[in-house]
């Protein structure tokens, strides 16, 4: 069963009908695709209705991912994702702060924030097992040494087991 949708006018660059409905995410405004191509899709802000929202308060939700410019030779964008509202540089990604709007947000803003979300990756990670090569043993926690302790085990019993299993000549 398909949803009632609420048809909002058509997109004046496009020509195709722009309706607002309930998908499978919450409440959306779509533009309908070519015939047999995929529409394209944006959720309604928080305090927007399906009821109430006009066609142009529709077609801009559609503005994003929003290029701001240039920054260090990279282009500098906003958009909203699956983890919320960000920041890209490049192929850094840097999430916004609660009170920051992707719609309104400012290339000062947007630069600001990149150093601040992004100042951990770019450094390397320590590798594991690092101290095993440098010859050093750490300490280990009650329960991880119980369960290595009973791993030994298993394997010594397997081993004991595939003797006795294996016929000798």
């Amino acid at each position: 069963m398909k949803s009632q949708a609420r048809v909002l006018g058509n997109d004046p660059k496009t020509g195709h009908i722009v309706k607002a409905r309930i998908g499978r995410y919450g409440p959306m405004v779509e533009i309908e695709g070519e015939e047999g191509q995929k529409g394209r899709f944006a959720s309604l802000k928080k305090g927007q209705l399906i009821e109430s929202i006009t066609l142009e308060e529709a077609l801009a939700l559609f503005a994003l991912p929003r290029d701001l410019g240039q920054l260090d030779g990279e282009e500098l964008s906003v958009g909203i994702g699956k983890y919320g509202p960000y920041v890209r540089h490049g192929k850094s990604f840097a999430s916004l702060q609660k009170g920051d709007d992707p719609y309104t947000l400012t290339y000062e803003r947007a630069a600001a924030e990149l150093p601040r979300r992004a100042r951990h990756a770019g450094q390397e990670r320590p590798l594991r097992g690092l101290h095993r090569l440098q010859g050093q043993e750490l300490p280990l926690a009650q329960g991880q040494q119980t369960r290595r302790a009973h791993a030994r085990r298993l394997s010594e019993d397997r081993r004991r087991l595939e003797k006795i299993a294996t016929p000798t000549t």
